[in-house]
């Protein structure tokens, strides 16, 4: 795995929520999920129920899309994710040390546990008009790709 840009990754720590997209049968489908990032595997952590929509989408069909953005008011200061990645429910001791750390991140989420979801970035660009108008940072996974 190629390294992980360190801008994206700030931008990806420093936020957490992410619109996140599947297909249901053939209808596209979005939904707004909270996230703990996971720089070491270029992954994010979603809890959502089987039994949501976009659960059993990614349940049925794993390779997604998400966001991740800001909601600014002029253009130079958009700055944002676009991702692809590939969907698993966690079980198990994968389970138990993932979910740690989505507590972590997101403490209000013990009243209600559920499923939790790695989505493993295949593909992701940020674009930081801040710096330089239309500026993007590229990652991919794998080369082949």
């Amino acid at each position: 795995m190629h390294a992980f840009p360190a801008r994206i990754s700030d931008f990806m720590s420093t936020h957490h929520v992410l619109s996140l997209a599947v297909v249901d049968g053939d209808t596209p489908w979005s939904a707004s999920c909270f996230y703990a990032f996971e720089p070491n595997n270029a992954s994010v952590l979603v809890m959502t129920s089987l039994k949501t929509r976009h659960g059993h989408a990614m349940q049925s069909r794993p390779m997604v899309s998400a966001t991740v953005s800001e909601q600014p008011e002029r253009l130079r200061d958009i700055r944002g994710v676009q991702f692809s990645a590939f969907a698993t429910r966690l079980s198990g001791a994968e389970l138990e040390a993932a979910m740690d750390r989505y507590l972590i991140r997101h403490p209000v989420a013990r009243l209600r546990p559920t499923d939790l979801w790695r989505l493993s970035i295949e593909h992701i660009k940020l674009t930081d008009n801040s710096l330089v108008f239309a500026r993007k940072t590229v990652w991919q996974r794998d080369e082949s790709h």
